[in-house]
């Protein structure tokens, strides 16, 4: 019997041997890796659809818009699908804008407003203006400074100055009312748009106008600092009186106690002046008592005495 080896094939197998086992170890990794980018690169652009917070989104289809509106988060769609982006809420940021005052005076303001977006209407808004700066540039800014111009002109620099929450109130409300109208006049809910928030953060003048304004200021406080200050003086010269008075009344009350007290003093001691005979004379009778009561003379009194008749003589004592 004869064998026969081959040298060359026994030598491939050998060398093959080692990348097949490689291989086995990494392919499962391999596909995993394969199967996340197929998903992250193809699948999710194509088939996801991922709404940024803050903001609501619209499916459209070329130029036509569906009627479905999606919040913030994950969302499936279709390849042939792409997203109009609104946001529901705005940052608010200054817009600069150049009315007149009631003197015709150009002067500056700036208006800061915030408009929220109704979700439910996104694509309506998305159909009829494409877009979200779309919407804010056609409709919203222009009639901020609309709304400004309408306002401020009816009122002088002063005016502006110290009737500031009834201007950002009416700026508010025609504001809000022009775009209800243009929404409206396009067929889309008139509340689809909401002016959230306006503030007026700065009115500037000619610097004419704003010396004439300090001018004005600088004596309203002049005035009203003196006010305060006869106030103040009024305050304290009633506080003064009547502490006066007051003090005056106890001093009264005082001396009239006093003077009270004295006479009743004066009265005892006098009644006590009246009685004293009386008390030495009967001080005397007890003395003379004590003594025995023997003899004929009882002293009342410094250089006063009473004859006892019938009393009985001392008796001088036996030998």
């Amino acid at each position: 019997m004869e064998f026969n080896f081959d040298r060359n094939s026994n030598s491939r197998s050998d060398n093959q041997q080692p990348t097949i086992g490689l291989w086995k170890l990494i392919r499962i990794p391999v596909y995993i890796t394969l199967a996340l980018f197929v998903l992250q690169v193809i699948v999710q652009p194509l088939f996801m659809l991922e709404v940024p917070a803050g903001y609501g989104a619209a499916l459209a289809v070329g130029g036509s818009v569906s009627d479905g509106y999606y919040m913030p988060g994950p969302h499936g769609k279709m390849p042939w699908q792409h997203a109009i982006l609104m946001k529901l809420r705005t940052v608010a940021e200054p817009r600069e804008t150049a009315p007149t005052d009631s003197n015709n005076q150009a002067i500056t303001a700036r208006v800061v407003p915030q408009i929220w977006i109704e979700p439910k209407d996104i694509p309506a808004l998305a159909r009829n203006f494409g877009s979200y700066e779309s919407l804010m540039k056609s409709v919203v800014d222009p009639q901020i400074n609309q709304a400004t111009r309408g306002q401020v002109s009816l009122r002088d620099p002063e005016q502006l100055i110290y009737e500031r929450p009834a201007v950002v109130t009416g700026i508010h409300k025609a504001l809000q009312d022009a775009i209800s109208e243009q929404l409206q006049n396009k067929g889309v809910d008139p509340n689809a748009v909401h002016v959230g928030l306006v503030a007026v953060t700065q009115f500037g003048f000619s610097e004419g106008v704003a010396h004439t304004l300090e001018l004005k200021a600088e004596s309203q406080v002049k005035t009203h600092t003196a006010i305060a200050n006869a106030t103040i003086k009024n305050i304290v010269a009633d506080k003064d009186g009547q502490v006066t008075e007051i003090t005056a009344d106890g001093e009264a009350t005082a001396a009239k106690l006093l003077a009270e007290a004295n006479a009743y003093k004066v009265k005892k001691i006098g009644e006590a002046n009246a009685a004293a005979p009386d008390v030495a004379k009967l001080e005397a009778i007890n003395q003379w008592l004590k003594d025995g009561g023997h003899s004929s003379r009882v002293l009342i009194g410094p250089g006063t005495q009473v004859i006892l008749s019938g009393a009985q003589a001392p008796q001088a004592p036996k030998q």
